[in-house]
């Protein structure tokens, strides 16, 4: 998984002394909207475009706090359904005592970031409740104090603003968006299905020789659980078609720290002739693409904030997805055509 665990503020602190100016070239302003989306008293609109299916969804501004070495998420500035793009939110200052300093060197100048959400509203209540289709990656922050030289000429301004950032630390340099198109895109809509296959390429032994399933990745510590979600005879060509989620059982948070079933493609000997995979039986290899181990993986859907941001920002989708795993242990999906080239041999094993 992608480290992202790199604090904003601490980020943002970085910029001092830094003049260089974002590239971003900012999005035309989406028309306005005379629709009442929240409360009048509200002062500041800032406007979403939302990209993908956003029927039946709630948008919800949520605030990011980093804390030590993780992320939390407080109070809810604002909350709307998401009935049209562009959405005009209007939202509130900040209560000062939500604005944290931005940088130790300048304790004037404190501030804000805001999650953007949407959520499904399954009970058709106005507030969301159900899985979480999107967690923005441009965030709004709020900055109030004195702004440096240095920030204001990356175009950073007392008040609201929008703000992309690289978390994983490749660049110091932040997106700047215009606060009246804030891109929101739904990237954790639920995939609820998978098609994987491949050939078998190993000389030997014969592909009517073993037997193909999709195990656990602790099954080689004897974690085989009572129901697997594919175990068949293996062919020279093969295809496995999954829908649905897996049995409970396959899904754990102990690999990565969020709740997620971890399949690998196991071709075993039944050498005790049981029909299924157990205890006793041989494992020959696994499969691969581009020289990589591969494992299918199903993310339950998010429906907290947190768990979104954490997916989203991973590249990672709701429900099932393929994904290599190469030598530094990151996951790197792969296309649906990708799912299809995958191939069995003597170079292909977990280690």
């Amino acid at each position: 998984m992608t480290n992202w665990l790199i604090s904003p503020i601490l980020a943002l602190s970085m910029l001092a002394g830094c003049s260089d100016k974002s590239s971003d070239t900012a999005p035309e302003e989406a028309d306005a909207d005379t629709d009442a989306d929240t409360d009048a008293d509200a002062d500041v609109p800032l406007t979403f475009t939302i990209d993908g299916e956003h029927t039946g969804t709630v948008l919800s501004l949520q605030q990011l706090n980093f804390v030590e070495d993780a992320f939390e998420v407080g109070a809810v500035l604002a909350s709307v359904p998401a009935s049209h793009t562009p959405l005009i939110v209007a939202v509130p200052d900040p209560d000062p005592d939500d604005l944290t300093p931005i940088d130790a060197g300048n304790p004037s100048l404190v501030g804000a970031f805001y999650l953007p959400t949407l959520q499904r509203d399954d009970d058709s209540d106005g507030s969301g409740d159900g899985a979480v289709t999107a967690a923005g990656l441009v965030w709004p922050l709020f900055l109030s104090g004195s702004i440096p030289s240095e920030l204001r000429t990356l175009g950073l301004v007392e008040g609201w603003n929008a703000i992309e950032m690289d978390l994983t630390g490749g660049s110091e340099i932040p997106t700047l968006h215009e606060i009246t198109a804030i891109p929101l895109t739904v990237n954790l809509t639920l995939e609820a299905s998978i098609s994987i296959g491949g050939t078998y390429d190993a000389e030997s032994p014969p592909a009517k020789a073993l037997s193909l399933a999709m195990a656990p990745l602790d099954v080689f510590d004897g974690g085989i659980p009572d129901a697997l979600i594919y175990d068949d005879a293996l062919a020279a060509s093969w295809v496995i078609d999954i829908s649905g989620p897996p049995p409970a059982e396959h899904i754990s948070d102990e690999d990565l720290g969020i709740s997620a079933a971890l399949e690998i493609l196991l071709a075993y000997i039944d050498s005790n002739e049981d029909g299924e995979l157990s205890d006793g039986d041989a494992p020959m290899y696994t499969a691969c693409y581009a020289g990589n181990p591969v494992v299918a993986a199903y993310f339950e859907p998010p429906t907290d904030a947190l768990y979104a941001l954490s997916l989203a920002l991973n590249g990672i989708v709701s429900g099932w997805q393929a994904y290599t795993i190469d030598e530094s242990d990151t996951f790197l999906p792969l296309s649906s055509a990708e799912q299809l080239s995958l191939y069995i041999d003597e170079t292909c094993s977990f280690e």
